[in-house]
């Protein structure tokens, strides 16, 4: 006599007529287990309903749906910090396989990290890593997510979710935690004029890198004795200038309109920044304040006042003062952006007509009455490019420092349009398997590129993969700085190719920043005809008779549904006969006559 023995994942090894035997089972044939709150209930033998209500961590009428739980709900980062939060698997008598922290907010959907059963951890962001504690039967599996938070990770602000694979097929619920990741206010500068007319109304601005939009910067005036002066009348008005390059501040202004008095000659005016608890957080530089009652003013203007240029492209500024007969000493070229506070990158004094360093040159033309210089900024070699998007503030020094100046600045973006989108497909997939189709592209603003997998449902509908009712995993990297300044991005998609996969695929990109999108064409993935193997163990087996033997068959199967196992035999004498056939809701072997 030849047995084979097959055990379900959802069963005890040793059998029972009555689904009342210990474990409580339910079901046609007793083949799932009861999941109730009272492990000695026996639930309803139909519904699996239990009357004790369900253990922790199932729900359901038949407690046959798990639920991964966060320990906390949400999390508020501040930047340089470290946060953990705890997902608990109440995984009871069965196995998962993998969990996996993903990540969504309103542009993308990516997963972080991946912990196997076996302890391997897999992290796709190298400010996140995980834990495994793996624990008895009733008590649940804990991994745990730690994350590492830099002055500028605010995109890692959205909801996130503890999904997790079971090796059986039950019902799966995933645990929700929402955060938020401030930023860091940063480059706090006062901007003043040399000397402020007695009586008049007049302003003084502060401009910083603003991470929280409600937070408030104030102008301080202090004396010689460095007393507080309080009696100046003192108007704010903020003014968000533009969205910088960082991803986590606004270049913002504040502009304090204040009454000169004759109490304000030279006091020290500086802009301060305070925490939650009122501390101190941010300083400006400070200045003195020259309050004359005659005034002379020589003002700038740059041309033009903002500009938008691609890399590889020469740009040129202009700037010129309306000097009269004023004796001047020196134009410079001030320059700050997100990462850098002001730095004087030209300096062309009154004897000199030009400039020449790295890729910036200038020149100089004079007349009785004005001072214009031209600066051009050369990036025929674009190897620092990048560096160099942010403010340009053009000022003058007069000999006769009495003369008030007034400085005018431009923004200049340097910009890199999205490129090199591509979609990755192997020349062929096995079909049953897991395996990975791949976008990437090369883009300036990773935190404003939207990198999505499209199904081709026709020439002009297009349909998101994640809409389509296919289970996959998603994975996303960021690449080096590439010389032009862009990066690659790559989005990849782990997916089971069976036939649902029979479809056309395109990668899309979105930049918000520039508000542009671009295709790639569409293609199907080849996929190879599904071939399940069986094994059989031993392979051959000489046995004495009157002595039991056994045998072992195996299939892996995948994900595909399966009916029957059959075991045929023949010899000299007899055709191929089945004499077992086992099917998928029976769980013993039956003779076949």
């Amino acid at each position: 006599m030849v047995y084979i023995a097959f055990l379900s994942p959802l069963r005890d090894d040793k059998t029972s007529n009555s689904c009342e035997t210990p474990p409580p089972k339910f079901g046609e044939n007793c083949e799932f287990r009861c999941h109730c709150s009272n492990l000695s209930e026996i639930c309803d033998r139909h519904t699996g309903n239990c009357f004790s209500g369900c253990i922790d961590g199932w729900e359901g009428k038949n407690c046959h749906t798990i639920k991964s739980i966060f320990d906390k709900s949400a999390i508020n980062a501040k930047p340089n910090s470290s946060e953990s939060v705890q997902c608990f698997i109440q995984k009871l008598w069965y196995s998962w396989s993998n969990v996996y922290l993903t990540f969504h907010n309103d542009t993308r959907l990516l997963t972080l990290i991946n912990v196997s059963q076996s302890g391997n951890i897999m992290s796709f962001d190298n400010r996140v890593n995980a834990s495994l504690k793996r624990t008895t039967e009733m008590e649940a599996d804990i991994v745990t997510f730690l994350f590492n938070f830099g002055e500028n990770d605010c995109a890692l602000t959205g909801m996130y979710e503890c999904r997790f694979d079971m090796v059986d097929n039950f019902t799966l619920l995933y645990g929700n935690l929402s955060m938020k990741v401030q930023g860091m206010s940063k480059n706090l500068h006062l901007s003043t004029k040399k000397a402020y007319l007695i009586d008049s109304n007049d302003k003084i601005s502060c401009n910083l890198q603003l991470a929280e939009p409600d937070t408030e910067v104030f102008l301080t005036f202090t004396d010689i004795k460095n007393n507080t002066l309080n009696s100046t009348d003192v108007k704010v008005s903020k003014q968000l200038l533009k969205t910088s390059t960082a991803e986590c501040t606004n270049l913002t202004t504040f502009m304090y309109e204040f009454n000169v008095t004759t109490e304000l000659n030279q006091s020290t005016v500086q802009c301060i920044m305070r925490n939650e608890s009122g501390e101190i957080y941010l300083k400006s530089n400070s200045a003195v304040i020259n309050v004359v009652s005659v005034l002379t003013s020589v003002n700038g203007v740059m041309d033009p006042p903002s500009h938008d240029i691609m890399i590889q492209n020469k740009t040129e500024l202009s700037c010129y003062f309306n000097v009269s007969s004023f004796e001047w000493d020196a134009v410079r070229l001030d320059f700050q952006n997100d990462s850098l506070a002001s730095k004087t990158i030209v300096r062309l004094t009154n004897s000199s007509r030009a400039w020449h360093a790295g890729q910036i040159n200038a020149t100089l033309k004079v007349d009785s009455s004005f001072v214009n210089v031209t600066f051009v900024l050369d990036f025929a070699t674009p190897k620092d490019a990048c560096s160099l998007s942010g403010i340009y503030t053009c000022s003058i020094e007069m000999v006769d420092k009495h003369i008030a100046t007034e400085s005018d600045s431009t923004s200049l973006n340097f910009s890199v349009p999205v490129s090199d989108l591509s979609l990755h497909l192997l020349p062929r997939y096995q079909y049953g398997t897991y395996d990975f189709i791949n976008c990437s592209a090369d883009t300036m603003e990773p935190a404003t590129t939207t990198l999505s997998l499209e199904v081709c449902d026709s020439d002009s509908t297009f349909v998101p993969f994640e809409m389509y009712n296919i289970s996959f995993v998603v994975f996303n990297e960021t690449g080096l700085k590439n010389e032009n300044c862009s990066q690659q991005i790559l989005l990849s998609y782990q997916v089971l190719f069976n036939s649902q996969m029979n479809v056309s695929l395109r990668c899309s990109v979105h930049d918000s920043y520039r508000n542009t999108a671009l295709p790639t064409s569409c293609s199907m993935p080849e996929i190879s005809t599904a071939l399940v193997v069986g094994v059989m163990d031993p392979p051959s087996h000489d046995i004495m008779i009157q002595n039991k033997t056994e045998l072992s068959c195996y299939f892996i199967v995948s994900s595909f549904e399966w009916d029957a196992v059959r075991l045929d035999f023949k010899n000299e004498s007899s055709l191929s006969q089945t004499i077992v056939r086992l099917t998928n809701r029976s769980r013993a072997g039956m003779k076949v006559k």
